[in-house]
């Protein structure tokens, strides 16, 4: 939705605007932190992985 579709001055203009602010605003409310969240994921991820190289490791050792 473009509020520069209606003319400067129209109400629908002033509402779709304040429309639109609303949802950016929640947007952000909503989403604000995500990359802290994805970074923090993301290093879980790389301390599974190499939990997991430790225990093939082991598991290697012994049948060896």
């Amino acid at each position: 939705m473009d509020a520069d579709q209606w003319p400067v001055g129209d109400p629908l203009r002033e509402a779709v605007g304040v429309y639109l602010r609303s949802l950016r605003a929640a947007r952000d409310r909503l989403c604000g932190g995500l990359d802290e969240v994805a970074g923090n994921l993301s290093d879980t991820a790389v301390a599974y992985r190499d939990a997991d190289d430790r225990v093939r490791r082991a598991v290697r050792d012994i049948d060896h």
